[in-house]
């Protein structure tokens, strides 16, 4: 299934968990423009990040949130300040992982969130450098949801494709000149999947995911060289 429609399908679930269509239409809002900055860091495109996460610093989500919670709508637009004011991509992959953190810890405290759709099974592998890729990031998309659901579930069926996903990044090295650097990205990956498969909390799942954010934004910008 496309990635846009899954995220469709989230999102109309995401909406179901709130009481009135004023806050439906600004968690829609915030939750499209937090997945599209987590989805260009990633790709390592910093400044169309930078675009929407200005709009998550700018927009308040204060007045349809439950009372008490002014504190996690802060944090979001500090964090989402901080990518848009990021000077490299490590800087803005971290602070974007932020984001999902506070979006998972403000859903816990008051007991809402996502009742997330089914995303469908993990693309196959194949003998194409593009198809792991895919592979990939429907593993990375399956994180993110466990990091704003909060979701275990999504979590770890990300964490475990990535564990067994073939490092599509050893498959390029007939391609660009550039065997030592894409052989330690690949070797970072693979850690990164067994720390996130270990990870039990919202701190350290979002510690290992900007990280991870980091690592396909430096493997995206040296195979666009």
């Amino acid at each position: 299934m496309n990635r846009r429609w899954l995220a469709a399908l989230f999102v109309l679930a995401f909406l179901g968990c709130y009481r009135t269509s004023q806050t439906a239409s600004h968690m829609w809002q915030h939750y499209d423009r937090a997945d599209d900055v987590q989805e260009q860091v990633r790709l390592g495109n910093i400044d169309r990040a930078r675009g929407s996460a200005r709009w998550l610093a700018d927009h308040s989500l204060t007045e349809t949130l439950p009372g008490g919670s002014a504190h996690y709508d802060v944090e979001l637009r500090v964090h989402a300040q901080r990518v848009a004011e990021a000077e490299d991509i490590t800087a803005a992959a971290s602070a974007t992982s932020q984001i999902g953190k506070t979006c998972g810890a403000c859903h816990t405290a008051y007991d809402v969130g996502p009742r997330l759709g089914n995303p469908g099974s993990p693309p196959e592998t194949s003998s194409f450098a593009t198809e792991h890729m895919e592979r990939q990031r429907w593993a990375a998309d399956r994180m993110w949801e466990g990091l704003i659901g909060p979701s275990d579930e999504r979590w770890d069926a990300g964490a475990r494709v990535l564990s067994r996903a073939p490092l599509y990044q050893r498959f390029l090295t007939g391609r660009w000149n550039s065997y030592q650097q894409l052989q330690q990205i690949a070797e970072r990956v693979e850690l990164i999947a067994r720390q996130a498969i270990a990870a039990k909390s919202l701190d350290q799942r979002a510690e290992i995911y900007g990280e991870f954010l980091g690592t396909c934004a430096a493997c995206h910008t040296l195979v666009a060289r």
